[in-house]
């Protein structure tokens, strides 16, 4: 078995970036899924491992509202064993360490009781893994092919924004460069692949299709 994190701490570009950072864990990994997902299309037919067969990305998201003097929360339908908690107060984080959690019964305990009518989320996620034992190079593919969404996203919100200032020469030049850095993207995993022994190269490639 592979967990899909072995992957995405191999990608510093994209675990400390400070737009992901600000979405809760639950969001956070539900977006680097979604960058793996892409990878996983641009690798597989070259890929020795099976990447289909997988423990997907899940959630289950619960609500509830602050009583002024209760600390214990029930989570009904209970999630799996092994899921991850983010839980937030009106929309802030709550840390690990102010509450308690017992899988058995499904049952959140707050250090102090939440402040009554005030929203309480939680999420019981799970990150997601590969059935299969991955190498090191296919760990790193892997990773490497999740920048290209993310670059491609950059240039997106960076055209939209080009559309909204005046400053378009200097935009532009700004999308050219964002451009070039996805191309790269594509070519590095290329060669990447190309190096990974199962083909020669990755034909019918011509790096983004974006214009800038």
């Amino acid at each position: 078995m592979t967990l899909f994190d072995d992957i995405y701490t191999l990608n510093q570009t994209i675990m400390n970036d400070s737009r992901l950072s600000r979405l809760g864990d639950n969001d956070f990994y539900l977006v680097l899924y979604n960058y793996l997902v892409f990878s996983i299309s641009l690798f597989r037919n070259w890929c020795s491992k099976n990447l289909s067969k997988m423990t997907k990305f899940s959630q289950q998201k619960y609500s509830f509202t602050g009583l002024g003097d209760e600390t214990d929360f029930v989570l009904n339908p209970i999630p799996p064993i092994n899921a991850e908690l983010y839980i937030s107060i009106d929309d802030v984080a709550v840390s690990e360490t102010d509450y308690s959690y017992n899988p058995t019964t499904a049952t959140i305990r707050f250090d102090i009781e939440p402040s009554s009518d005030c929203a309480i989320f939680v999420s019981a996620y799970i990150k997601g893994s590969f059935d299969e034992d991955l190498d090191s190079q296919e760990l790193v593919i892997l990773a490497e092919g999740m920048t290209v969404p993310f670059s491609e996203g950059s240039l997106l919100k960076s055209k939209q924004l080009s559309q909204a200032i005046s400053s378009e020469y200097s935009q532009g030049n700004h999308n050219k460069v964002l451009l070039e850095i996805v191309n790269q993207r594509y070519s590095h995993l290329g060669r990447l692949i190309s190096d990974y022994g199962i083909s020669d190269g990755v034909s019918g490639w011509g790096g983004a299709s974006t214009n800038a």
